[in-house]
């Protein structure tokens, strides 16, 4: 089965890369350039263009790209989801998220500090080795500034309210999107954001094992 991925903010399929999927095929499906005040939602269908539904598919989405993922699942029905380290609904978003859309904080972001590498990220993004480190730092130079700039707009304001029958994962100890009392999904021990990077073998057995229902 083909398994269309969709990475974190910024990030590309290097994110997947640690993922050994067996005889399903994983798809990345490339970040496309935003259209001008365009809302996460008009964002994802244009994306879910890429996507072939005359056969059975299932759609794979960390971070940003699993809200990317809960609205293509809306409109193109997959026969799988797989949701990780994100949130579904708006409820869900960290109070941090919802006090910065009330103050409109986006506009003070300093989005090319974001771009650059921190110690401080490896403690955020809950990243443990020095070859995960490297990657991030790459990710981070390779990421589009006028794509970020958007996308944080897009996820402050996205108010989506329907839930979507999935798979979710979320790390125990993810210090961008923690666990709140709202968000319910299967939990990784000790897991940060960036679960395919930092457990791999517990993310693909998951997601084999929800493919193979």
């Amino acid at each position: 089965m083909k398994i269309y991925g969709f990475s974190g903010f910024g990030a590309d399929e290097r994110i997947f890369r640690k993922l050994d999927l067996k005889e399903h095929e994983l798809v990345f499906v490339d970040w496309i350039e935003p259209q001008a005040k365009e809302s996460l939602q008009h964002y994802a269908l244009r994306m879910a263009k890429a996507i072939d539904t005359t056969n059975d598919f299932a759609i794979l989405g960390i971070s940003f790209g699993g809200m990317i993922a809960t609205e293509i699942a809306k409109a193109s029905k997959p026969k799988h989801t797989i949701l990780l380290s994100t949130v579904m609904v708006k409820v869900e978003k960290p109070a941090l998220y919802k006090m910065a859309e009330m103050l409109s904080l986006q506009h003070l972001i300093p989005y090319r500090f974001l771009k650059k590498y921190h110690r401080i990220d490896r403690y955020f993004f809950g990243l443990q080795h020095r070859s995960d480190i490297q990657l991030f730092k790459r990710v981070l130079l390779d990421t589009d500034l006028e794509l970020l700039k958007w996308g944080m707009k897009a996820i402050l304001t996205w108010k989506n309210t329907e839930r979507i029958h999935c798979l979710r994962i979320h790390g125990t100890k993810d210090r961008v999107i923690p666990i709140n009392k709202h968000l319910k999904a299967d939990v990784v021990l000790n897991g940060g954001h960036l679960l395919p990077l930092t457990h791999p073998k517990e993310i693909e057995q998951a997601i084999l094992q929800e493919l193979s229902l």
